[in-house]
């Protein structure tokens, strides 16, 4: 389990998402501070299927009915289990990796870190790669801001047209991490199982997409994904929710080719990029 660091923490682990409370605050103060963490978290995981680990609090059947009804009548989300744990025994071994998923996604390559919705982003993209640029224009027609440029303009293919920045990450993202963004996210790597991408604009994945993704989290319906390896554990977009991968209307072809997901006729829609 991971050492806490605040009264409640909302983590993506293999096993799906997971709610943590930390031992010390009375049970009103944090019912109070699990409130308050939903109601940041809301749009993100909205309906989502939760399991509440409550650590070493051994929580009376009262006090669990109290947290299922905050969690589910509250914020609609769905509680699989509640459950607790001693964390003490595993806290010296689970530290490195708390901190890691504290900063919710590690092995950043480069001096930028993850950046969160309350986080202050800089919505100008420095890069001289000027083909790398363009490819990204003319494949995936995202949104991106250069310093050297008094306009943009945007292709309207496959997006609309929008003033978000765009947010780069360079590697894997794996299993129990999350990368959150309030804008566009372009992942230039792996979404590995387990893993989390969830931003109120579109997302953009060059490399495998195998983990959860929320576009479009603060209910913009015009928001896509795209991925080179389009296999996602789950895909949401807005309020809609994908069905198994396997069962999304797509185009069968024998070579992985790079696909689009997007909302049309109240569904979820997968389609290649020609």
């Amino acid at each position: 389990m991971p050492t806490l660091h605040n009264p409640v923490e909302i983590k993506g682990q293999k096993e799906g998402l997971w709610i943590f409370l930390a031992d010390d605050p009375e049970f009103p103060e944090l019912l109070e501070a699990l409130r308050q963490k939903l109601e940041a978290s809301n749009n993100f995981f909205r309906e989502a299927e939760v399991t509440i680990d409550t650590g070493n609090r051994e929580c009376s059947n009262d006090e669990k009915e109290q947290l299922r009804m905050v969690v589910e009548d509250e914020y609609t989300l769905r509680v699989k289990e509640i459950l607790h744990s001693d964390r003490q025994e595993e806290q010296a071994e689970q530290e490195e990796q708390s901190e890691e998923v504290q900063r919710n996604v590690s092995e950043i390559e480069g001096e930028q870190p993850v950046h969160h919705p309350e986080e202050n982003v800089s919505d100008e993209l420095e890069t001289d790669d000027d083909e790398f640029m363009k490819f990204l224009d003319e494949t995936f027609r995202i949104p991106v801001k250069r310093k050297w440029e008094e306009k943009e303009t945007y292709s309207s293919d496959y997006l609309y047209e929008n003033e978000e920045s765009a947010f780069y990450f360079r590697g894997t993202i794996r299993s129990g991490q999350t990368l959150e963004f309030p804008g566009n996210i372009v992942v230039l790597g792996d979404i590995n199982p387990g893993a989390y991408v969830i931003a109120s604009g579109d997302i953009v994945v060059m490399g495998r997409l195998h983990g959860v993704v929320h576009a479009g989290a603060e209910g913009e319906e015009r928001a896509v994904v795209i991925s080179a390896d389009f296999r996602p554990s789950q895909l949401r977009i807005a309020q809609y929710i994908g069905r198994p991968p396997d069962e999304y209307p797509r185009s069968r072809t024998k070579h992985l080719q790079t696909e689009k997901a997007y909302v049309r006729d109240g569904a979820i829609v997968i389609e290649p990029i020609l």
